[in-house]
């Protein structure tokens, strides 16, 4: 059963759930777009005729870094006066898994494009346009060591996005509902950017 305080919140807890919502938001997003970077570059690498290619080889290194937004006490304030902690450790939760996620496929990112200058002397391309390396025997094992661990870091980072989105959105919906009853119904619905997700995700912003 859903558990919501009785009484109306005053502004500064509704000021706090509207910016708890947005970085929610935030972090939901950005579960998204790495699961589309990922999902996106396989996508274009079979149609391209790529099938059961190594992951590491289909998905693209992405450059810069993602701002991840912070959660403190002040956040949880309508969460803990309405007696749901519940959503307090769910929260807490996914923007711990993101920050990780997001750190990992960093890390893949910056490990890919060294890979690339590795390659980079030893790689020409094929008359299919392609590109073709052959490494030398005295580069070889140190190539194919660096391939493995991008394989296992890539396909962990796929791992993770995949069961956080659908965690995202298990949240946001619940968060949806608490928010429209803690706002007392006032507010208009908020689309997180998921509508090419099957199951579409939103959640409750405060009314003009």
């Amino acid at each position: 059963m859903t558990s919501v305080s009785t009484r109306p919140g005053n502004e500064h807890d509704r000021t706090s759930l509207l910016q708890t919502i947005l970085k929610v938001m935030q972090v939901s997003n950005g579960i998204y777009t790495i699961h589309r970077n990922i999902e996106g570059s396989v996508e274009n690498a079979r149609e391209q005729g790529a099938q059961g290619a190594p992951l590491w080889t289909m998905v693209h290194p992405v450059a810069g870094r993602t701002e991840i937004p912070k959660f403190d006490s002040s956040d949880f304030v309508p969460f803990a006066v309405s007696g749901r902690a519940d959503l307090i450790n769910r929260i807490i939760m996914i923007s711990n898994r993101y920050e990780a996620t997001e750190s990992g496929f960093r890390e893949y990112s910056e490990r890919r494009l060294s890979f690339q200058d590795l390659a980079g002397p030893y790689t020409t391309l094929g008359p299919s346009g392609q590109h073709m390396t052959a490494f030398p025997e005295d580069v070889a094992a140190q190539a194919q060591m660096r391939a493995y661990e991008l394989e296992q870091l890539i396909t962990q980072v796929r791992d993770f996005a995949n069961k956080d989105l659908e965690e995202s959105k298990s949240l946001c919906s619940d968060i949806d509902k608490f928010a429209k009853a803690y706002l007392k119904g006032k507010g208009g619905f908020v689309s997180l950017g998921l509508d090419e997700v099957k199951q579409d995700v939103g959640i409750a912003a405060a009314g003009h």
